[in-house]
């Protein structure tokens, strides 16, 4: 039996951390992927899990919100674009703080992780809600770059243009709210070679400065 199927047989033992029922043939993989126990490194289990071809989204269960942060920071740092995370700034006397800012180019990302399941139409609301919020919140955060230096950001001349996007766990099929690229996560590297394309269809802030991520 290969990795693959093996995984996708003992994903629920690994959500529930029952390790010692995990094969030792997976185990040793994900060992090797993760320089250590995968007991204490949930997000590389996750990473490691997607190179066998588990689903992102299947992979994810292993994550709790935090750490569905780090684990969407993966992807995007995989995808070839310069994050970071928990951008934190001030503006108008209110604190904000951007789950994860990513560069490509001239484009910026500024986005907001959920991690909800699939379901009612609450949950749809709910993600209208924080389209709005994450297209105000990017909107201050452009306002803050010209009043305040932000830790991990560099701004230089030149032009950008801040994208607002919200990352999902699942796909709620709704792909843009309010102007709000929806991605789901296991959509994310084909949402990054479209983008380009998309900007018609999107909400986004131009800058009459460049903004880059501190390396």
């Amino acid at each position: 039996m290969d990795l693959k199927r093996i995984a996708e047989k003992s994903l629920h033992e690994m959500v529930s951390e029952n390790w010692k029922s995990i094969p030792e043939d997976l185990l040793s993989y994900l060992r090797r992927e993760g320089g250590g126990n995968p007991a204490d490194n949930p997000v590389a289990v996750a990473i490691a899990l997607i190179k066998i071809g588990i689903s992102p989204e299947r992979a994810a269960a292993l994550l709790d919100w935090k750490r569905f942060e780090d684990f969407c920071l993966k992807g995007f740092q995989m995808s070839g674009v310069d994050a970071i995370k928990g951008v934190k700034f001030s503006f108008n006397q209110r604190r904000y703080e951007i789950d994860i800012l990513g560069a490509l180019g001239e484009l910026i990302l500024s986005v907001d992780c959920k991690m909800w399941s699939k379901g009612s139409s609450s949950k749809i609301y709910k993600l209208k809600k924080a389209a709005v919020k994450q297209l105000e919140r990017t909107k201050s955060l452009s306002g803050a770059f010209k009043i305040e230096d932000i830790k991990g950001i560099e701004i230089e001349e030149g032009e950008s243009l801040i994208i607002p996007a919200i990352v999902t766990w699942l796909d709620f099929s709704d792909r843009i709210l309010h102007g709000i690229p929806i991605i789901p996560l296991y959509m994310l590297p084909s949402f990054l070679d479209e983008i380009w394309k998309l900007l018609d269809d999107i909400s986004y802030l131009k800058t009459n400065y460049r903004i880059k991520i501190k390396r």
